[in-house]
This record gives structure tokens, sequence and C-alpha cells, in this order.
């Protein structure tokens, strides 16, 4: 609300801090001096582009545990994958130049048959789909 500014000195306090994407954009170094023991991102694909100011504001936060839910598919390429693991997991998939050298291009332009299996067992451990079944 308009009176934010004034309550955010308060927020360390609090057990439970529900917030916006673009909030935590506009509250950057607020927020990341507050020490979070878990951030649940519902709506993950909000940060879905890497180098959007609520991406990086959201990865900037000092967090103990993360957890990413989103209901909406990878759609466009593996850099959307990569950011919600950056957030989740930072250094798991390296930065996102090698990322994109080592198994972004290779899938999307099918030049490495081994790539795509070989991402996948990388990220098995730490997704968990829905599926029809």
């Amino acid at each position: 609300g308009p009176h934010r500014k004034q309550r955010l000195a308060e927020l360390g306090s609090h057990d439970v801090i529900i917030t916006t994407y673009p909030l935590v954009a506009r509250d950057r170094e607020e927020l990341a001096e507050i020490p979070l023991h878990l951030l649940v991102l519902d709506e993950a694909h909000a940060i879905k582009t890497h180098d959007t100011l609520a991406a990086d504001a959201v990865r900037a936060l000092d967090t103990r545990h993360r957890v990413c839910l989103s209901g909406t598919p990878i759609e466009n390429h593996l850099g959307e994958l990569w950011s919600l693991y950056a957030v989740v997991f930072p250094g798991l998939l390296g930065g996102w130049p090698q990322f994109r050298r080592a198994h972004a291009l290779p899938i999307e332009k099918q030049t490495d048959p081994a790539a795509a299996p070989a991402l996948a067992r990388v990220l098995a451990p730490f997704l968990l789909r829905r599926t029809r079944d």
C-alpha cells in the first residue's frame, strides 16, 4: 500500500511476508537485507526471463530454502528453465552463458541428441511435474 516504505523495517519480525514480483523489484535493497528461512514463489513463470528486474531482485533475496511453483510450462526456450533454477539452486546449471552453450543451443538446435537426456538427469531430482495420469 501507500505506506509500504514505512513498514519495511518491521518485516524482519514477521513470520510470513506476502508480496508481489513488482514490489520485490521496487523494494529490492530493503528486502535483500531481511534473512528469510523459506521463499515460495507462486506463479514463478513471472521470473522466467532471467534479465528482468523482478528475476534479478528475487535472486538477490537472502533465503535458506527456495521453492518455485508454476503451472505454466517452459514454452519458448530453455532460458526460462535456467532462470527458475538460478533462483532455486544458484549455480547448479552454471551461469547463463555456460548453460546456453552446453545445453540450450545443443537441445534447441537439435545438434546433440545426448544433451536433453543429460540435462534431464541433472534436473530430475529437483523437479516435480503433475501429469494427466
